[in-house]
């Protein structure tokens, strides 16, 4: 699907967070984006509960917005009210208490309040609108989290993003718990906190000097242009526990607990970023060439195939022309007449029964899951368990229909994943956080740590003398959110294709598997294996794997 993402013109998730965005697109843009509504069902509600918030000093667009409410060591909370559907923030017409206290409306669909010393405590949450609804859920108090050192040193450490900085903690808890770091970037004089990443707590992390060049912002920047800042920075540690439990009459909703840490430190060092990398390149069989290429965003949301176990083939199809009639005219006069000639050249692809097809799509499938099980260990789950699912049913169906003009044909009654009827592609794009997104549910619903998409088109050259299918394959595979803020994440996603198409005879459709040979099945999947060899390749080069080691 397609989302709106607020922070990545210029600033950190931490906003989009704590005031819904209202400092990344500014209170004047972010007012066309906010309508008020008494209909709890149409938002997606996120409630913050944060402790020990960082000195006003970071000069921080926040401090904008909040102003004196905020000082060093306070706790807050706020609530912030996301469109389901569409982009924008909503305002209720209503009120929002927090243990019967009425919260103030700051901006954007966020209301908030900051308080002393109480940070230890549930907090109720109770909305109510004009229309009579009513809603209550809980946010519970964050565990604490505390920075001992950086680099060695307790405060203003030195740090070197060409190197590699080494975290201390006090008091790490056994449970499995998870921190986000984050350093200050600028962009246009406006000061934010943006992520290096995310990382599994322990007593000592090292994170890798390739986190400071894939960060957050330049994951979602074009080109890669918002990088830390140097001089006098922060480094905000923030342990995060998220709860998604459903509050009836609400569209969506998420809890987050947030425990901060901070200090103080001096970055030096090429700060420039990479916004990702791409590959491309061919094979060559007997049958001629075939090319691939992939694309995939950097280490903060492209993640390496190896941190994925269990996957779900959630769309696959075969669709293509298999007619095509080419016109042309030519004029001669002789004397007083003029004679014109109209030439239609066609090409045709023989019509083989609809099991023919099937079978195609059958063995495409066997063959993709298995170079992702002897290739990487991933095992994929029972295409019945996927189309089966509730949440599936969401998705926008692929037509199956066969004519002698073309073909359109779905594996098993499989999906699309992703939308592609402008309809569909308009109702899809959401404001929502991560967790609520289609991906990310239905990920949690089958229990998987990846979705995949095969879509092979197929078309008839009008180049050549005989008939052929030249073959595109498009591949898509995704991961859940990193954190809780910014996904679906990508394993891969590429194309492999051939522009001309083998010849072929009629004589081999005697066999069901003759479309092996004409779709070029065998070299697709060899082209697919090579591309995601060569991104592993280059994920490895710039650091990926270390970075994901570290989740």
């Amino acid at each position: 699907m397609k989302y709106f993402k607020y922070s990545v013109v210029i600033l950190s998730v931490f906003i989009l967070a704590l005031i819904s965005g209202c400092a990344a697109i500014g209170k004047l843009a972010g007012g066309f984006l906010t309508a008020t509504t008494a209909d709890l069902s149409v938002c997606a509600v996120q409630g913050m509960y944060i402790n020990n918030l960082y000195p006003q000093d970071t000069k921080t667009v926040e401090m904008d917005y909040v102003g004196d409410q905020w000082k060093e060591g306070r706790s807050g909370v706020a609530i912030s009210f996301y469109k389901k559907e569409g982009v924008g923030f909503y305002k209720i017409d209503g009120t929002i208490t927090m243990d019967g206290d009425t919260l103030q409306y700051l901006a954007n669909g966020v209301y908030s309040t900051y308080f002393d010393n109480n940070g230890s405590k549930p907090k109720k949450i109770s909305i109510s609108t004009s229309s009579g609804q009513r809603a209550e859920f809980t946010i519970q108090p964050p565990k604490p989290i505390k920075l001992v050192s950086i680099n060695g040193a307790a405060t203003n450490a030195p740090v070197d993003v060409t190197k590699d900085m080494t975290l201390e903690f006090e008091n790490v808890p056994n449970e499995n718990a998870f921190i986000r770091v984050s350093m200050i970037v600028s962009s246009l004089g406006i000061r934010s906190f943006s992520d290096i990443g995310v990382f599994k707590l322990a007593k000592t992390i090292k994170i890798p000097a390739a986190a400071f060049k894939n960060t957050m912002t330049a994951s979602a920047t074009v080109g890669g242009v918002v990088s830390i800042s140097t001089g006098s920075n922060y480094v905000l540690i923030e342990r995060f526990d998220v709860a998604t439990a459903r509050i009836p009459g609400v569209g969506a909703s998420q809890n987050l607990s947030l425990g901060w840490s901070w200090m103080p430190v001096t970055v030096t060092g090429d700060v420039s970023t990479q916004p990702g990398f791409s590959i491309d390149g061919k094979i060559t069989s007997a049958n001629g060439e075939m090319g691939y290429s992939a694309k995939e965003p950097n280490a903060f949301t492209g993640k390496p195939l190896s941190k994925g176990k269990k996957f779900a083939i959630t769309s696959l199809s075969i669709r293509g022309t298999l007619y095509n009639a080419e016109t042309s005219t030519s004029s001669s006069t002789t004397g007083n007449v003029t004679t014109t000639t109209t030439t239609t050249r066609t090409w045709q692809f023989p019509k083989v029964p609809v099991e023919y097809w099937d079978k195609a799509l059958d063995n495409l499938y066997k063959d993709v899951t298995k170079v992702l099980k002897d290739e990487y260990g991933i095992s994929v789950i029972p295409i019945e368990q996927v189309v089966n699912s509730p949440l599936y049913s969401e998705l926008e169906e692929i037509k199956d229909e066969y004519t002698t003009v073309e073909i359109s044909r779905s594996y098993k009654g499989t999906k699309n994943l992703l939308p592609t009827r402008i309809g569909n592609i308009l109702k899809s794009i959401s404001s929502t956080f991560a967790s609520d997104r289609p991906e990310a549910r239905l990920m949690r619903e089958l229990g998987v740590d990846g979705l995949i998409s095969v879509t092979v088109d197929l078309a008839l050259p009008t180049d050549r003398q005989e008939v052929t299918l030249a073959p595109r394959m498009a591949f898509r595979i995704t991961g859940p959110p990193n954190g809780y803020i910014v996904g679906p994440t990508v394993y891969a996603q590429g194309v492999v294709s051939d522009e001309k198409g083998v010849p072929f005879s009629e004589s081999e459709f005697k066999d069901i598997n003759a479309l092996n040979k004409i779709i070029r099945k065998d070299d697709i999947i060899s082209a697919f294996k090579k591309a995601l060899k060569e991104q592993e390749a280059k994920e490895k080069e710039l650091g990926y794997q270390a970075i994901w080691n570290l989740q």
